[in-house]
């Protein structure tokens, strides 16, 4: 037991030395680690959490099942694939992603030699010569009862060579889908690549099976051999696993439009199912930097299949250890360092069959150009750019998680716990949100002072009254600065701000009320902004609420009202009085209390007309009287 433990601690010390040396010859910064936590917890609580990956591929796959027999209950001998993001795991509903569909029917017989004919099928010979791109292949019709070649057009998805020999077009093939699906009445077909489809959403690929072995993939198999990724049992699997043919041409080819392109997709998928959470979530943030960020550069020309590539590329060429969740933003790192690689030489090779360039036909000579200038800016810049991300909020996701982590180490100020607190409650984790609110509360003694960053109160911005406090503070032994900020939500923390405050990002009705903001105004009415303590009351009242505790709740309730009161009638330092009155009255309209409700909007409005979302409120609540 003892050397076994010895052995752990020698490995363990050589990762950390290996990823050591790794980081110095990088220059790997040193926020990271904290980086990659805060970007798992934010994928995390973006729909791409381990429970949800294996949810998705659990789905995919029963469905193929339940499609395939829907195929048979018609009297068709189909398979049927679901590939691509969504079959995967690989994706978040922020990236909206495609559902990828792959049906192969068995009356056909693909060949790769004249001795796998077979009598009374669709034998198509596989004819692959020096002039045809790799990857591609071009299909000859043979005879059915005889192994002789078709001599003459039989059918409109045919066309004839040069050569003499009777092709299966795949052109031709993918119009004659588009025909007998719009004669059943499906309407026009959406093409995209080998997809015809008549659904929305949805890619369509209507394809042919290889189940003889390829050298293509046998090449791959040799080539990977001794190699920690792919595993052995994965190279077994991958040695009799089928492989399609799909009706796609390459671009700079004279054959463009009869030749397919064989797909190892079964075994794409095989390797990706393999992903640890790590490799996954790595996979999907540069999804997310190639939708959010690159679009911007190159549009859609660099695709999810692109960044597939990239992460088997990376996977295969560094150690398992190094694909943890602390490591996330250097592999990521160490992916684009590949992308750059690629983008310098022109060229990003297909990982399992040799000789193709994946940069063909999608990504110019000039776009790689554009791109590769943005990939070194990024990486020059630590990755700061994932903070720019939009899809899901990533970016601010990343700042809340900052904050959870924070709050966790008691980093956090009154005002920055209460938004965590909200954060909570409006992803649904209320009994965390209590212990949050009950925190903030505990903190929350007499000689706190608030303070906002926009407004002024006379006498808010004496010196004597901040070094008495300070004073105060010292010898009292408190642990915190005796102040607190208003808390404010921008509009791209919509997700994590309570329905009510909502309204406050929009709380002009007209144009003119926008024109009299003055510039201190301007920098903040098109975010909730809102004092603190009123906004701990009003969340302990919705998260009271929420649990069901009907006392508690209630009593939050009169605190809030008491409080507000207290304030307007004694000019206390209140900065936001309106939206403290409108959050009051939203309380009265949850208690049902439509005239206690109006009173409060009402009053808010007297103090201040323009530019207050309760001019919102007093209609809703009018509409709501009137029945």
């Amino acid at each position: 037991m003892q050397n076994k433990e010895s052995d752990i601690g020698v490995r363990r010390t050589s990762n950390k030395k290996r990823h050591q040396n790794l980081q110095s010859i990088m220059q790997i910064p040193e926020h990271f680690t904290e980086l990659s936590i805060r970007m798992f917890d934010a994928l995390d609580d973006s729909g791409a959490g381990k429970e949800t990956v294996l949810e998705r591929r659990r789905t995919f796959l029963r469905r193929e099942h339940i499609e395939k027999i829907a195929y048979q209950l018609q009297g068709h001998d189909i398979e049927c694939f679901h590939f691509g993001s969504q079959s995967e795991g690989t994706t978040t509903p922020g990236l909206q992603s495609d559902i990828d569909f792959l049906t192969s029917d068995h009356k056909f017989n693909i060949m790769t030699f004249w001795e796998d004919w077979k009598t009374g099928m669709n034998n198509l010979l596989m004819l692959h010569d020096d002039t045809t791109p790799p990857q591609q292949y071009l299909l000859q019709v043979i005879k059915p009862y005889t192994p002789e070649p078709v001599t003459s057009l039989t059918d409109d998805r045919l066309v004839r060579k040069d050569s003499g020999q009777i092709l299966l077009s795949a052109e031709r093939w993918k119009q004659h889908v588009e025909y007998e699906n719009r004669a059943e009445g499906l309407g026009e077909a959406t093409k995209n690549g080998p997809s015809v489809s008549f659904t929305p959403n949805w890619d369509i690929v209507n394809a042919c099976h290889i189940r003889k072995p390829l050298p293509e993939i046998q090449h791959w198999i040799d080539r990977c051999r001794g190699k920690h990724w792919p595993p052995v049992q994965l190279l077994e699997a991958a040695r009799i696993a089928p492989c399609f043919l799909v009706p796609a041409g390459h671009p700079d080819s004279d054959y463009k439009r009869e030749e397919w392109r064989l797909s190892p997709n079964l075994i794409e998928r095989m390797l990706t199912f393999s992903f640890n959470m790590t490799q996954i979530k790595c996979y999907i943030v540069l999804k997310l930097i190639k939708k959010s960020l690159f679009a911007y550069i190159v549009g859609d020309a660099i695709t999810s299949f692109h960044c597939k590539t990239l992460m088997f590329f990376t996977i295969e060429r560094t150690h398992p250890s190094l694909w943890c969740e602390h490591n996330l933003m250097f592999v990521l790192l160490l992916c684009l360092h590949v992308l750059r690689r690629c983008l310098r030489l022109g060229r990003l090779p297909h990982y399992i069959i040799e000789g193709v360039n994946l940069f063909d036909g999608k990504l110019s000579k000039l776009l790689q150009k554009r791109l590769l200038v943005y990939i070194d800016s990024l990486i020059r810049n630590n990755l700061q750019d994932v903070f720019c991300i939009g899809i899901v909020n990533i970016g601010c996701r990343l700042q809340a998680c900052s904050m959870r982590h924070n709050v966790q180490a008691g980093e956090l100020r009154a005002s920055s716990r209460l938004k965590f607190a909200s954060m909570l409650y409006c992803s649904g984790h209320l009994q965390a949100a209590v212990r949050v609110l009950e925190d903030v509360e505990r903190r929350y003694h007499s000689e706190v002072k608030a303070v906002c960053a926009f407004r002024r109160i006379e006498g808010d911005r004496d010196l004597n009254v901040f070094a008495n406090m300070l004073a105060g503070n010292k010898e009292e032994g408190f642990s915190e600065l005796p102040f607190v900020s208003c808390v404010r939500f921008i509009r791209q923390e919509s997700y994590c701000t309570p329905a009510i405050l909502l309204f406050e990002m929009n709380r002009n009705n007209t144009e003119e009320e926008v024109a009299q903001r003055n510039n201190a105004e301007k920098l903040w009415m098109d975010s909730a902004e809102v004092d603190a303590r009123p906004f701990l009351h009003y969340l302990q009242y919705i998260t009271y609420g929420g649990l069901g505790e009907r006392d508690t709740q209630f009593h939050a309730m009169g605190v809030l009202e008491a409080y507000i009161n207290t304030c307007i009638r004694n000019q206390l330092n209140l900065y936001h009085v309106e939206t403290a009155l409108n959050l009051l009255g939203h309380c009265y309209e949850m208690e049902g209390d439509y005239a206690g409700a109006l009173h409060y909007y009402e009053w808010s409005l007297r103090c201040r007309r323009t530019n207050n979302a309760a001019n919102w409120h007093v209609l809703r609540i009018m509409r709501l009287i009137s029945g």
